[in-house]
């Protein structure tokens, strides 16, 4: 996905480097965690335009402009102009799609700081071998050892066996905590 390729594929990345598309794509697809989203006439759900910047100033600080493009690829999030909304749009073909997977594992504060550490990996399926798992976003260390189908991929049994990175963030004056960087760590 976009966001992803802005965040893991380099070895810091700043609030700044990030693109609008990675921006909005990062809050519309959690968005549905949020319990922003309602679904209608064939479209699975909709998000409030204004909503998705407000939470992007907070989230990333400075200006944000309405971005009017189609973001993300599956799912796709469409602006609706007439509504001023974001539409999700799914059924980007037939079987999972690949993804990028990750876990917390460690969460620590200092001062105003907020250092979120992350274990990412990559999955994808195929015919031949059904799922294939690299310890990487590059796709260049296929992960071979054994995980239990009630198991996460990443678990708190092999998360060392993933790339890490370590996310900061920090408490502005307004009491929002913004993203400030992510780093990879190995």
């Amino acid at each position: 996905s976009i966001f992803v390729s802005d965040l893991y594929f380099k070895d810091e990345v700043k609030s700044e480097d990030l693109s609008d598309e990675s921006k909005y794509y990062a809050i519309l697809t959690y968005s549905d965690e949020l319990d922003w989203m309602v679904g209608y006439d064939g479209v699975e759900s909709t998000v409030d335009a204004n909503q998705v910047i407000s939470v992007i100033k907070n989230l990333y600080g400075g200006e944000v402009s309405k971005y009017t493009k189609t973001v993300g690829g599956c799912p796709v999030y469409k602006y609706n102009k007439k509504s001023d909304v974001y539409e999700k749009y799914v059924g980007c073909g037939f079987g999972p799609a690949p993804a990028t997977i990750s876990m917390v594992y460690k969460i620590t504060e200092k001062d105003n700081n907020t250092y979120v550490y992350v274990s990412v990996g990559y999955e994808e399926f195929d015919a031949e071998t059904d799922k294939n798992i690299y310890t990487d976003v590059y796709k260049k260390n296929k992960y071979t050892k054994e995980i239990k189908s009630e198991e996460d991929t990443i678990n708190s049994s092999n998360y060392n066996d993933f790339s890490q990175y370590k996310y900061t963030n920090t408490k502005n004056s307004d009491g929002y905590t913004q993203f400030v960087k992510v780093e990879k760590l190995k």
